[in-house]
């Protein structure tokens, strides 16, 4: 009787090891994980067009070269700028320059603000350029540009000096990583060249690219 209840114990005790096992074996494990990724805006900061000629016109030596107030306190030429949201998503991208009663010798430095409206850093690229006849180029910091008639871009030595009617050049913050909440200082100066057509009004445009801070570049 004794044996049968030592035998019967060890196959409960069996059994109930058995399914301890069993338990952990089968135990589940749960994990709730979740992830946001942040948001990319970035454009021009409106009301920030500002200007060298805010009265008194300017004027330079081909080049860019020499700049100084027109004499006699000449006021002709004047240059507005407007920003515009062109995909609709609450930022502005272009900013549009108008330059009126353009005449040779006329110069004007042009800046604005660029600000980081999103939640990850960003890298300032290149600006582009569009001009009259709605061609694109990129402008390179620190190159001078020709501007022709037709509305082609070239960059400027003064070789083909009947169809160049504005020489620019962009100087600002290419490869800058740019922080959400900072704003920083865009800017060009341009100069009208001699074969300028008289009375005559010069729109172009001007846009920034700009990526996330840790796409290659």
């Amino acid at each position: 009787m004794k044996r049968w209840t030592i035998i019967s114990m060890i196959t409960v005790l069996a059994l109930a090891l058995m399914g301890f096992g069993f338990a952990k074996w089968s135990d589940n494990v749960s994990i709730i994980a979740s992830a946001s990724s942040g948001e990319l805006s970035w454009g021009w900061v409106g009301g920030s067009f500002m200007q060298h000629d805010n009265g008194s016109d300017w004027t330079c030596d081909d080049g860019l070269n020499n700049v100084r107030q027109a004499p006699e306190g000449k006021d002709v030429g004047s240059t507005t700028g407007a920003f515009t949201d062109t995909n609709a998503d609450g930022v502005l991208d272009l900013l549009t320059v108008t330059v009126d009663t353009a005449y040779p010798c006329y110069y004007n430095e042009i800046s604005a603000k660029v600000q980081n409206f999103g939640t990850i850093p960003v890298i300032i690229g290149h600006a582009i350029l569009t001009t009259w006849s709605g061609d694109t180029y990129i402008l390179l910091d620190g190159f001078t540009y020709a501007m022709h008639k037709d509305g082609t871009v070239t960059e400027y030595d003064g070789s083909t000096p009947d169809t160049e009617v504005i020489e620019i050049n962009w100087m600002n913050n290419y490869n800058v990583q740019q922080h959400p909440g900072t704003k920083l200082e865009e800017s060009f100066e341009f100069h009208v060249l001699q074969p300028a057509e008289q009375n005559h009004t010069y729109t172009f445009s001007v846009s920034l690219e700009a990526v996330q801070w840790n796409e290659i570049r």
